[in-house]
Protein backbone atom coordinates (compact mmCIF):
# COMPACT_ATOMS: atom_id res chain seq x y z
CA UNK A 1 0.00 0.00 0.00
CA UNK A 2 1.65 3.94 -0.95
CA UNK A 3 2.08 5.74 2.28
CA UNK A 4 0.65 9.42 1.71
CA UNK A 5 1.62 12.51 3.23
CA UNK A 6 -1.79 12.69 5.15
CA UNK A 7 -1.77 8.93 6.65
CA UNK A 8 1.67 10.35 8.11
CA UNK A 9 0.27 13.32 9.03
CA UNK A 10 -2.19 11.74 10.85
CA UNK A 11 -0.36 9.25 12.70
CA UNK A 12 2.03 11.93 14.03
CA UNK A 13 -1.40 14.38 15.30
CA UNK A 14 -2.32 11.00 16.92
CA UNK A 15 1.27 9.76 18.54
CA UNK A 16 3.82 12.87 18.39
CA UNK A 17 6.21 10.34 17.00
CA UNK A 18 8.68 11.96 14.50
CA UNK A 19 7.75 12.05 10.82
CA UNK A 20 10.40 9.33 9.67
CA UNK A 21 9.04 6.95 12.70
CA UNK A 22 5.31 7.65 11.32
CA UNK A 23 6.66 6.64 7.60
CA UNK A 24 8.30 3.66 8.96
CA UNK A 25 5.63 2.18 11.31
CA UNK A 26 3.33 3.15 8.63
CA UNK A 27 4.93 1.04 5.91
CA UNK A 28 6.29 -1.91 8.61
CA UNK A 29 2.04 -1.84 9.19
CA UNK A 30 1.06 -1.37 5.13
CA UNK A 31 -0.89 1.40 6.23
CA UNK A 32 -3.16 0.21 8.88
CA UNK A 33 -3.25 2.78 11.04
CA UNK A 34 -4.22 1.08 14.20
CA UNK A 35 -1.44 -1.93 14.08
CA UNK A 36 1.18 1.42 13.20
CA UNK A 37 0.52 2.72 16.95
CA UNK A 38 0.97 -0.68 18.29
CA UNK A 39 4.11 -0.64 16.58
CA UNK A 40 5.38 3.01 18.26
CA UNK A 41 4.12 2.23 21.36
CA UNK A 42 5.81 -1.25 21.41
CA UNK A 43 9.04 0.83 20.27
CA UNK A 44 8.36 3.65 23.33
CA UNK A 45 8.20 6.27 20.20
CA UNK A 46 4.34 7.14 20.94
CA UNK A 47 4.58 9.50 23.02
CA UNK A 48 7.03 11.61 22.45
CA UNK A 49 5.08 14.69 22.93
CA UNK A 50 6.05 13.27 26.88
CA UNK A 51 9.36 14.07 27.46
CA UNK A 52 9.50 17.21 26.55
CA UNK A 53 10.64 19.51 29.24
CA UNK A 54 8.29 21.37 31.22
CA UNK A 55 9.01 24.31 33.45
CA UNK A 56 8.94 24.08 36.76
CA UNK A 57 6.68 26.18 39.28
CA UNK A 58 3.63 26.96 38.31
CA UNK A 59 2.13 25.67 35.67
CA UNK A 60 -1.19 26.26 33.62
CA UNK A 61 -2.54 24.05 31.04
CA UNK A 62 -5.62 24.80 29.20
CA UNK A 63 -7.92 23.35 26.71
CA UNK A 64 -11.47 24.53 26.59
CA UNK A 65 -11.05 26.72 29.31
CA UNK A 66 -11.60 30.37 28.73
CA UNK A 67 -8.71 33.09 29.88
CA UNK A 68 -11.42 34.51 32.63
CA UNK A 69 -12.38 31.00 33.87
CA UNK A 70 -12.21 30.60 37.66
CA UNK A 71 -9.06 28.21 38.88
CA UNK A 72 -10.91 24.56 40.42
CA UNK A 73 -8.21 22.79 40.94
CA UNK A 74 -4.58 23.45 42.02
CA UNK A 75 -2.14 20.30 42.47
CA UNK A 76 0.66 20.24 45.25
CA UNK A 77 3.22 17.63 45.40
CA UNK A 78 4.74 16.65 48.57
CA UNK A 79 7.22 13.62 50.42
CA UNK A 80 6.01 11.31 52.47
CA UNK A 81 8.52 11.91 55.78
CA UNK A 82 7.51 15.58 55.52
CA UNK A 83 5.39 16.60 58.56
CA UNK A 84 1.78 17.07 56.71
CA UNK A 85 0.53 18.71 59.32
CA UNK A 86 2.89 21.77 59.59
CA UNK A 87 1.69 22.52 55.77
CA UNK A 88 -0.30 25.99 55.91
CA UNK A 89 -1.76 27.23 52.77
CA UNK A 90 1.44 29.74 52.19
CA UNK A 91 4.07 27.03 52.19
CA UNK A 92 1.73 24.45 49.27
CA UNK A 93 1.30 28.03 47.31
CA UNK A 94 5.18 28.11 47.64
CA UNK A 95 5.86 24.63 45.96
CA UNK A 96 5.44 23.50 42.59
CA UNK A 97 1.82 23.22 41.38
CA UNK A 98 -0.29 22.69 38.46
CA UNK A 99 -3.53 24.17 38.06
CA UNK A 100 -6.60 23.14 36.05
CA UNK A 101 -9.68 25.16 35.32
CA UNK A 102 -12.62 23.87 35.82
CA UNK A 103 -14.30 23.45 32.17
CA UNK A 104 -10.90 21.36 31.49
CA UNK A 105 -11.54 19.27 35.20
CA UNK A 106 -14.47 18.45 34.50
CA UNK A 107 -14.67 17.31 30.88
CA UNK A 108 -11.09 15.71 30.77
CA UNK A 109 -10.00 14.80 34.42
CA UNK A 110 -13.00 14.35 36.64
CA UNK A 111 -13.58 11.00 35.41
CA UNK A 112 -10.70 9.30 36.02
CA UNK A 113 -9.97 10.79 39.63
CA UNK A 114 -13.31 9.69 40.62
CA UNK A 115 -12.69 6.30 39.01
CA UNK A 116 -9.82 5.25 41.37
CA UNK A 117 -12.37 5.34 44.89
CA UNK A 118 -12.69 4.32 47.37
CA UNK A 119 -8.93 5.18 48.37
CA UNK A 120 -6.71 4.97 51.36
CA UNK A 121 -5.82 8.23 52.14
CA UNK A 122 -2.17 8.70 52.42
CA UNK A 123 -2.26 11.44 55.33
CA UNK A 124 -4.76 10.22 57.73
CA UNK A 125 -4.78 6.34 55.99
CA UNK A 126 -8.70 6.39 56.39
CA UNK A 127 -10.72 5.30 53.34
CA UNK A 128 -11.84 8.23 51.70
CA UNK A 129 -14.89 7.00 49.90
CA UNK A 130 -15.13 9.25 47.11
CA UNK A 131 -13.71 12.13 45.57
CA UNK A 132 -13.85 15.73 47.47
CA UNK A 133 -14.81 18.68 44.84
CA UNK A 134 -14.50 21.45 47.65
CA UNK A 135 -11.41 20.46 50.01
CA UNK A 136 -8.09 19.32 49.56
CA UNK A 137 -7.66 15.14 48.49
CA UNK A 138 -4.76 13.84 49.42
CA UNK A 139 -4.08 11.10 46.58
CA UNK A 140 -0.61 9.06 47.08
CA UNK A 141 1.65 7.55 44.39
CA UNK A 142 0.13 4.30 43.83
CA UNK A 143 -3.47 5.78 43.21
CA UNK A 144 -1.54 8.43 40.86
CA UNK A 145 -0.09 5.77 38.80
CA UNK A 146 -3.85 4.13 38.40
CA UNK A 147 -4.73 7.84 37.29
CA UNK A 148 -2.08 7.70 34.78
CA UNK A 149 -2.69 4.47 33.29
CA UNK A 150 -6.61 5.24 33.15
CA UNK A 151 -5.44 8.26 31.07
CA UNK A 152 -3.01 6.52 29.41
CA UNK A 153 -5.08 3.86 27.62
CA UNK A 154 -7.75 6.15 27.11
CA UNK A 155 -5.02 8.26 24.99
CA UNK A 156 -4.25 4.80 22.72
CA UNK A 157 -8.16 3.61 22.88
CA UNK A 158 -9.07 7.14 21.24
CA UNK A 159 -5.63 8.21 19.69
CA UNK A 160 -6.42 9.22 16.13
CA UNK A 161 -9.94 10.76 17.14
CA UNK A 162 -8.68 12.85 19.62
CA UNK A 163 -8.33 16.32 19.14
CA UNK A 164 -5.07 18.19 19.30
CA UNK A 165 -5.63 20.08 22.47
CA UNK A 166 -7.34 17.43 24.08
CA UNK A 167 -4.19 15.11 23.65
CA UNK A 168 -1.79 17.94 24.20
CA UNK A 169 -3.26 18.43 27.64
CA UNK A 170 -3.12 14.90 28.63
CA UNK A 171 0.46 14.40 27.80
CA UNK A 172 1.11 17.85 29.66
CA UNK A 173 -0.67 16.75 32.46
CA UNK A 174 0.88 13.04 32.57
CA UNK A 175 4.37 14.29 31.91
CA UNK A 176 3.93 16.75 34.86
CA UNK A 177 2.48 14.25 37.23
CA UNK A 178 5.03 11.74 36.11
CA UNK A 179 8.18 14.27 36.82
CA UNK A 180 6.26 15.34 40.33
CA UNK A 181 5.99 11.60 41.59
CA UNK A 182 9.30 11.32 40.69
CA UNK A 183 10.48 13.60 43.91
CA UNK A 184 7.15 13.06 46.16
CA UNK A 185 5.00 10.62 47.07
CA UNK A 186 1.45 12.53 47.55
CA UNK A 187 -0.14 14.99 45.25
CA UNK A 188 -2.70 16.89 46.55
CA UNK A 189 -5.52 18.41 44.32
CA UNK A 190 -6.66 21.98 46.31
CA UNK A 191 -10.26 22.02 44.70
CA UNK A 192 -12.14 25.02 45.31
CA UNK A 193 -15.24 24.47 43.55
Amino acid sequence: MEITISMIKELRAATGASISDCKNTLIKADGNTDKAVEFLREKNLIMKLKSKPLPYGRMFFRCYSSVDEKICWSLHPIKRYEDYRTYTRLDLNKMPQLIIFRTDYEKLLLEHIQAIYPITDPQSYEIEQCFCQTSENWIGKSDWQIIMLRIEAELKRVSNRLPKPEREFYLNFLTWIERELDKADIIIIDCNL
